[in-house]
C-alpha cells in the first residue's frame, strides 16, 4: 500500500508541475518571492503538490492527537468524511455524520436522517467523548458541522428529554462559539419547531433510556482549535465536566494567511479533488506512507508557525525535524516522501 501511494503521488505531482512554467505563475512567484503572497496565490501554490496535501493532514493529526489527549479516556470518533484522515484508524472508537449544511447560515435544521444517536448515547456512558474534523475555509477556526450543528443537535436532544417549551428553557441549552453568536437569535426561534419534529419520531422509551444514561447531566458542545491554549481548555472542561455531559469538538486545521506550503482543511474531500477516489488514497493508506517515510528519515513531524505570507525555504535547514520543509521546493524531504532518491 506504501508503494502504491507513492506512485500515486509522484504521478499527480508530475502532472501538476507540467503547468508550472506559465508567464502567470512565474510572474506570481517574482512577486511573491519580493512583497510576500496574497492567500488566493498562495493557497494555488500550495494545492499544486498532492504531498502538501499529505503533509499537511500528517501535521494537523498531530494537534488532533494532543487536543483528544486533554480527555484519553473518553471515545474519540470522526466526523465523516474530513475527521477520519486527522485519526489514527487504530485509535478511532466510531464515526459520525453531522453535516455542515444543516449548520449553514439561514439554513439552520435538525436532521431525523443523521439522528446520531449512539453518539449522545456513547458520550453519556463516558462522560463525554471527542470528535475530530477540519474545516478548509480561511475565514473559520470550525466548520459549520461543529460550530452550530453540533450545538443545535444537543440543545434539541435535550430539549426533547426534559420537555422544554420555554424560551428561558431552550437558551440555556443552546451554547455556541464566539465567533456565531450573531446567528443565535434565529437559531433559537428554530429550536421548537425541531424538539417537536424529534418528539414526534423518537419514541419516549428511547428519549427515557438516554436520560436515565445522563443521569442528570445535559449534553452540550465544547470546543478546542490549533490557537487555543491547550491547559485553558483542559482546566474549563474539568469544571463543565460536574454538570454537562461534553461533545469536545476538535477541529484540526489551523487557519494561516499566505502560505505557500500548507493546505488548510486538507482532508476535506471536497476541497481535495486529489484525495479520495482521484488517487486512491484512504487515512490508513496515507498513515502507512507517513509512518514508512518518518521511519526512514528517522524524524518527526513537528508543528510550527507558518511563514505568514512570505515563502520559506525549509530545504535549506540543517535540523528537518524542526520545521515543515516546502514542496514547492524539492527538498529532500519532498523527494525521500515520494520515493526519490535525496
Amino acid at each position: 500500500m506504501v508503494s502504491l501511494v507513492k506512485s500515486q503521488c509522484a504521478l499527480a505531482e508530475s502532472s501538476s508541475m507540467a503547468g508550472r512554467g506559465s508567464p502567470m505563475v512565474r510572474e506570481q512567484d517574482a512577486a511573491g518571492d519580493l512583497q510576500g503572497y496574497n492567500h488566493r496565490v498562495a493557497r494555488t501554490i500550495a494545492r499544486r503538490s498532492t504531498a502538501n496535501y499529505l503533509i499537511s493532514i500528517h501535521q494537523d493529526s498531530e494537534f488532533a492527537g494532543r487536543a483528544r489527549a486533554l480527555r484519553p479516556q473518553w471515545p474519540l470518533l470522526a466526523n465523516l468524511r474530513a475527521g477520519a484522515w486527522y485519526v489514527n484508524p487504530k485509535d478511532l472508537d466510531g464515526t459520525c455524520y453531522f453535516k455542515s449544511v444543516d449548520g449553514h447560515r439561514n439554513a439552520w435544521d435538525f436532521s431525523l436522517i443523521r439522528l446520531n444517536l449512539q453518539v449522545a448515547q456513547l458520550a453519556a456512558g463516558c462522560g463525554g467523548l471527542c470528535l475530530v474534523d477540519c474545516t478548509g475555509n480561511r475565514r473559520k477556526r470550525f466548520p459549520d458541522s461543529m460550530s452550530k450543528t453540533v450545538p443545535i443537535w444537543c440543545a434539541v436532544l435535550q430539549a426533547a428529554m426534559q420537555e422544554a417549551t420555554s424560551f428561558d428553557a431552550f437558551d440555556e441549552l443552546l451554547h455556541l462559539p464566539s465567533m456565531v453568536q450573531d446567528e443565535r437569535p434565529e437559531i433559537l426561534q428554530r429550536l421548537p419547531g425541531f424538539t417537536e419534529r424529534l418528539r414526534q419520531a423518537l419514541p419516549w422509551s428511547e428519549r427515557n433510556n438516554l436520560a436515565a444514561a445522563l443521569n442528570g447531566k445535559k449534553l452540550r458542545s465544547f470546543w478546542v482549535c490549533p490557537s487555543d491554549d491547550l491547559q485553558k481548555i483542559c482546566e474549563e472542561l474539568l469544571a463543565w465536566q460536574t454538570e454537562w455531559v461534553i461533545i469536545l469538538c476538535i477541529s484540526a486545521s489551523k487557519v494561516e494567511m499566505g502560505s505557500t506550503t500548507y493546505v488548510q482543511g486538507a482532508g476535506d474531500d471536497e476541497e481535495v479533488p486529489g484525495l479520495g477516489s482521484a488517487l486512491g488514497f484512504d487515512p490508513i493508506a496515507l498513515l502507512e506512507a507517513c509512518m514508512d517515510l518518518s521511519g526512514r528519515l528517522g524524524v518527526h513531524w513537528q508543528c510550527t508557525p507558518w511563514d505568514h505570507g512570505r515563502r520559506v525555504d525549509f530545504s535549506q535547514q540543517k535540523d528537518l525535524a524542526g520545521g515543515m520543509p516546502s514542496c514547492a521546493h524539492e527538498s529532500s524531504f519532498f523527494k525521500a516522501f515520494l520515493g526519490f532518491p535525496t
